[in-house]
């Protein structure tokens, strides 16, 4: 597609970023605490780095995130798209990264693929098998 304005491809990441955010039914929140964005479905996988943690009754070790009421999705894309002078591509593949989770079968631990980059278990680069999202 020849488009050298990127006007169509930018409607298009529009468009799909709004399909993304309907159909998955997956509401994005905010922890009130370590300010990360994540998906309300799936904050007990990613333990909170900043809250307390605390024993349940099957000894395991958790640290709940705390929900943030304030956080208004739309305004957060839209200080994205015109503040942070992103286009929508690159919106889209943001809000992308805080949905999708990845499991590093090193740590044991499920992480948000904006964090891909990094890990706070071990210094070395992730590696993955072909066709997968699990990774050493």
């Amino acid at each position: 597609m020849n488009d050298p304005d990127f006007k169509i491809k930018n409607k298009l990441f529009m468009k799909k970023l709004e399909l993304m955010l309907e159909q998955d039914r997956e509401v994005l929140v905010r922890c009130r605490e370590c300010n990360k964005l994540l998906c309300e479905k799936r904050q007990g996988e990613i333990p909170c780095s900043i809250e307390k943690i605390f024993i349940d009754f099957h000894g395991n070790a958790l640290a709940k995130h705390e929900i943030d009421s304030c956080l208004n999705l739309n305004e957060f894309i839209n200080y994205l798209h015109n503040k942070c002078n992103l286009c929508w591509r690159d919106v889209y593949w943001k809000i992308w990264s805080f949905k999708i989770l990845f499991y590093c079968q090193s740590c044991q631990t499920s992480f948000p693929a904006f964090q891909l980059e990094f890990c706070k278990y071990h210094s070395q680069a992730p590696k993955f098998e072909p066709s997968s999202n699990q990774g050493v």
